[in-house]
């Protein structure tokens, strides 16, 4: 019996040996798998959290986009004012200016009643 236990080893060896074989690729692959699949996870834990700080630094920049304008319209405000302040004081050189010239024109003997730009300018009066 020996020798047929002998002989049937022999033919079962190279099915053996193909089985060991694949069993090895198969732990292998399976091995390959868990990393592939632990680097997925790790990629896909990194892909939250720069979705989370992506967010956090969209809202932060609305925030001090916010300011900004806030700040700028502070300014352009500021910035009227001042204008404004220089129309009034330029109006009211303006209104002295005319009221010296008035007054030149009307004692200076000269026959503005006439003349229809000194006329004009005699009798102005106003915001003009």
């Amino acid at each position: 019996m020996a020798w047929w236990l002998t002989s049937v080893s022999r033919a079962l060896s190279p099915l053996l040996a193909r089985r060991d074989a694949l069993a090895e690729t198969h732990a292998h692959i399976s091995h390959m798998l868990i990393c592939t699949h632990d680097s997925l996870v790790g990629a896909e834990r990194a892909i939250v959290e720069a979705q989370l700080r992506n967010k956090e630094m969209a809202d932060r920049l609305l925030l001090l986009s916010a300011q900004r304008d806030a700040e700028n319209a502070n300014l352009r405000g500021e910035d009227h004012r001042a204008a404004e302040k220089e129309l009034k004081d330029a109006k009211m050189m303006w209104e002295v200016t005319r009221n010296v010239a008035q007054a030149v024109i009307a004692a200076s003997g000269v026959d503005w009643v006439r003349d229809r730009e000194l006329r004009e300018l005699v009798l102005a009066c106003g915001d003009e």
